[in-house]
């Protein structure tokens, strides 16, 4: 799609926010632009957007200042509201001005052709304009594109060297890696186009080391293409992290227009499936070297074997299509992961730490629902009373104690949730320590043996469960980080429904809430546990689940184990006027301890929003890329 056809799409796009006020939807996006493609007019195209349930429904319609403002001026002129709303569009201001990126309503998923096609465009624009402000570099390392060259391949050769000639870093250099079944007549056009690019000094591959060669190589195939920008940002994130090992980006398609973008994530040891990392990719020269034996009957680079060697401190993934490819789409995941577990033949122990104080009605749920809503064989319960005064949840406490329930510890002084925790795993005999909050209840008995069946594997550090408001709506799917620091519990609001849940697969998830989490005491105890000194009260659950994955853990959420959590039943949210003092010290805390890990969460990526049934393009990323790459 030319930028000249983004007009008709725009004018819809448009449509769409001053009469819903939301951007389009993909059907919705496709169906006005049939209707006008095939003839139909723009101002009837505006009368049945006015004729529709959603804009009749919406009450709320005529306080948006910008809707009004369309009233005001259709009444001034005494004319027909759709005539004034037509007027403004195809006015030239209009037409020419940059469209407000606001992501209420916009569902666009990235195999929609041409949605992608149009976000691209923006991507692209949006780029240019980083390099008219010279923010993106142009000169740097030495890199050298190495191209691999096959009889399938050696056609489009031409078109791979040109997307290089084209990008905005100069310091480039190509070479060549001839596949040993390359045929006659295609070696005799490989020397032709060796002649006829001789300016730019193509060369076949030489394994030389020193300092006057490349330091970084970039393994590429002849039928691929490089984004303008890929060279220019590879070389940005180089700068940023001098210690970097290995560089990788996202890449898509080449049919007739670009499409089927694969969004990859970021570097996670021991998850990770190398051979999605794809194309492009920036590797330090003597890794390289090291793993690349020449000659070779099949010219692909041995990725797999390098994740022994290199951690995800060494790696940067740069969130964007930096690669153009003709392969056929595999449409695999960017992470690959075994995503249910086979039970264990022995279950471990399970000690569940659940710090409470007074609120007998919620403690008397919770215990009930472990003692008779859990289908668990060995769980150990530990009480961390933090100096209740209730008589009746004092009662409950020593019953428990006396029947031996429970192991009740007493912690009176000021809430501090670090250090209830670490007391009662101090004294928790289990494999598995399972935090808990006391306004938790069950309703599934499964949840349990659902979490430690994932927490149980060597690779897995935390594991989290699906938490639910009474009414079912999601409360808590796994937390998404930002800077700032920010931190948003995902799926947040939607219904969660009963049918299938215990087929959901896990995923892996930057945090999770220490409302309810599992994790195995080797592994609590390797990061020496929740802070207390610097996070009594808030954000420790985040910090803990950032401390265990730099030490090479995941973090996984189990939707199928499911739980109803009475949120904040025992203690003040965040945004109460009391707890602000509380919270700047811990975010503070959180900025200089996990800034870095912060600024692009590894576990998703921002190129697309994601919902629990649907993924869609970003607009968010295109109207403010520049946060979002190593710039």
């Amino acid at each position: 799609m030319k930028p000249s056809q983004f007009s008709e799409f725009e004018t819809v796009f448009r449509l769409y926010q001053i009469v819903f006020q939301r951007a389009p939807d993909s059907s919705g996006m496709s169906s006005s632009l049939q209707w006008l493609r095939n003839g139909g007019t723009l101002r009837a195209l505006i009368q049945s957007f006015l004729n529709s349930e959603e804009y009749q429904l919406n009450i709320h319609r005529e306080k948006q200042p910008v809707f009004q403002s369309f009233l005001s001026k259709s009444l001034q002129l005494k004319q027909d509201l759709a005539d004034t709303i037509e007027e403004y569009l195809k006015s030239d201001e209009i037409r020419q001005s940059p469209l407000q990126l606001d992501q209420t309503g916009f569902d666009a998923p990235p195999t929609d052709v041409m949605f992608y096609t149009w976000w691209r465009y923006q991507f692209d624009r949006n780029i240019q304009n980083l390099k008219i402000k010279k923010k993106i570099p142009e000169t740097g390392d030495d890199i050298e594109i190495v191209v691999f060259i096959t009889n399938e391949n050696i056609s489009y050769l031409e078109k791979c060297i040109s997307s290089i000639e084209r990008q905005f870093y100069t310091n480039w250099k190509i070479s060549l890696i001839i596949n040993v079944d390359v045929n006659r007549n295609n070696k005799i056009k490989l020397s032709e186009i060796v002649k006829t690019k001789h300016k730019i000094g193509l060369s076949v591959f030489e394994r030389n080391t020193g300092p006057n060669v490349p330091k970084w190589i970039m393994p590429f195939n002849a039928d691929d293409e490089l984004h303008p920008a890929a060279l220019s940002l590879f070389e940005a994130a180089i700068s940023i992290e001098p210690k970097v090992q290995l560089i990788y980006a996202d890449e898509d398609y080449i049919g007739e227009e670009q499409q089927n973008p694969k969004f990859k994530l970021g570097w996670q040891d021991n998850v990770l499936s190398l051979a999605d990392i794809g194309s492009p990719l920036l590797l330090r020269r003597n890794l390289f070297l090291s793993h690349y034996n020449l000659p070779s009957k099949e010219n692909i680079f041995p990725i797999q074997s390098i994740a022994s060697e290199i951690s995800a401190a060494q790696v940067i993934h740069i969130p964007a299509v930096l690669a153009h490819r003709r392969q056929h789409p595999d449409n695999s995941p960017a992470v690959t992961y075994t995503p249910f577990a086979a039970s264990p033949k022995i279950w471990p122990k399970v000690s569940i730490i659940i710090p409470t104080k007074d609120r007998p009605d919620l403690l008397k749920t919770c215990l009930d629902a472990l003692n008779y809503r859990t289908l668990y064989p060995s769980i150990e319960i530990i009480l961390v009373d933090n100096g209740s005064t209730n008589v009746d949840a004092c009662r409950i406490l020593d019953e428990a104690s006396r029947n031996n329930e429970a192991i009740v510890l007493r912690r009176p002084g000021q809430f501090n949730w670090s250090f209830l925790i670490n007391s009662g795993a101090r004294v928790a005999t289990g494999e598995v320590l399972v935090l808990l909050n006391n306004d938790i209840d069950s309703f599934e008995p499964s949840w349990l043996q659902l979490l430690v069946e994932q927490v149980i594997k060597p690779e897995i550090g935390i594991v989290g469960a699906l938490l639910l408001y009474p009414d079912h709506r999601i409360q808590h799917g796994g937390i998404r980080l930002g800077e700032g620091p920010h931190a948003e519990h995902m799926f947040l609001g939607e219904f969660s429904a009963n049918e299938n849940a215990e087929k959901e697969a896990p995923y892996l998830s930057s945090a999770v809430t220490g409302a309810c989490l599992a994790i195995r005491r080797e592994v609590f105890e390797a990061v020496d546990g929740a802070d207390e000194e610097h996070l009594p009260v808030t954000w420790n659950d985040i910090d803990l689940c950032l401390r265990i994955r730099e030490i090479g853990y995941l973090v996984m959420m189990v939707p199928a184990a499911r739980l109803i959590h009475y949120e904040l039943a025992t203690r003040k949210p965040d945004t109460d006027p009391s707890q602000q003092k509380t919270l700047l010290k811990a975010k503070k805390y959180i900025r200089e301890r996990h800034g870095k890990i912060l600024r692009y969460d590894s576990y998703h990526n921002p190129q697309i929003v994601r919902n629990r049934d649907r993924v869609s393009l970003s607009l968010d990323y295109i109207k403010n890329i520049e946060k979002y790459l190593p710039l």
